[in-house]
């Protein structure tokens, strides 16, 4: 079997394979997954649940159990397949994933269920739905809140105080928030967690005006008093699990995630809005 720690990271294959189940047309790891068959060690497991009289759910935390024990699985529900459960879990890395096994807990499917006759990956909605279900639920102390007047869309990102591209994105909250767009600020530090943008980050995130406060400190004009490092820390896991790797990195509010920010108007027409007139002076 191969290494636990690895198995969910199977995530490249040429092979393609199409599937029916129960009458909805699927295609399997179309951008890349693999189906896994167990060996005896995890039958063995799997059926000495199912001979206790377990239900699927059993089964089925015993199949991802035995795959990988480091994995701590927090959500599970019906797949979009007859007969399998869509498995979300958070791996020993601490990244999320989701991925399909068997109700009898036989296969694993890691990689993305495609839905032929709508064209779309079901996988990616789903992932796409529990993304912005997750930054939603940061506590409202512990992200930076930039509202717009007449909020129309909301926008996450992950940032640093210390980071020209998040600079060049705050320069740009007006236009965004002027467009109906309420941003929210989770904190990112790169680098050294007890840096400098760490440090900028936390006194932000305790500043009686956060808003103000972080806007000083990207411009660099701030007197570091680290109080709130827990919320940072809390924000770097959460960036984590979702596989943030630099700043800034917008989730938006239907989950889709994009790393980095070209421009506002660019931004803006991901979320079908435009930058509005009173901005472009036409």
């Amino acid at each position: 079997m191969k290494n636990p720690s690895k198995i969910f990271n199977l995530m490249r294959t040429e092979n393609l394979a199409i599937a029916s189940f129960a009458g909805l047309a699927v295609l399997v790891a179309a951008i890349g997954g693999a189906v896994i068959f167990y060996g005896d060690q995890a039958k063995a497991a799997i059926s000495k649940v199912s001979s206790g009289g377990e239900g699927s759910a059993a089964l089925v935390k015993v199949a991802v159990k035995t795959a990988d024990p480091s994995a701590d699985i927090f959500r599970l529900r019906a797949a979009p397949m007859q007969g399998w459960t869509e498995v979300s879990l958070t791996t020993g890395e601490g990244q999320d994933q989701l991925i399909y096994v068997a109700n009898d807990g036989g296969q694993m499917i890691v990689g993305n269920v495609i839905d032929v006759a709508a064209k779309k990956s079901l996988t990616f909605e789903a992932v796409n739905k529990a993304r912005v279900e997750l930054v939603a639920k940061a506590p409202a102390d512990a992200r930076i809140t930039f509202k717009a007047p007449d909020e129309r869309r909301v926008l996450y990102a992950f940032t640093d105080t210390d980071c020209d591209a998040c600079k060049v994105m705050h320069d740009a909250i007006g236009t965004l928030n002027s467009a109906g767009v309420t941003v929210h600020y989770l904190p990112f530090p790169r680098g050294d967690l007890g840096g400098k943008g760490f440090g900028e980050l936390s006194t932000a995130l305790c500043s009686k005006e956060p808003t103000k406060t972080f806007t000083a400190a990207i411009a660099g004009d701030i007197e570091v008093t680290p109080e709130c490092a827990q919320k940072v820390l809390d924000g770097y896991r959460l960036g984590t699990r979702l596989a943030v790797e630099g700043v800034p990195t917008l989730v938006l509010d239907d989950g889709r995630q994009l790393p980095g920010f070209p421009d506002a108007a660019k931004v803006l027409a991901e979320m079908g809005l435009a930058v509005p007139a009173s901005v472009t002076g036409s």
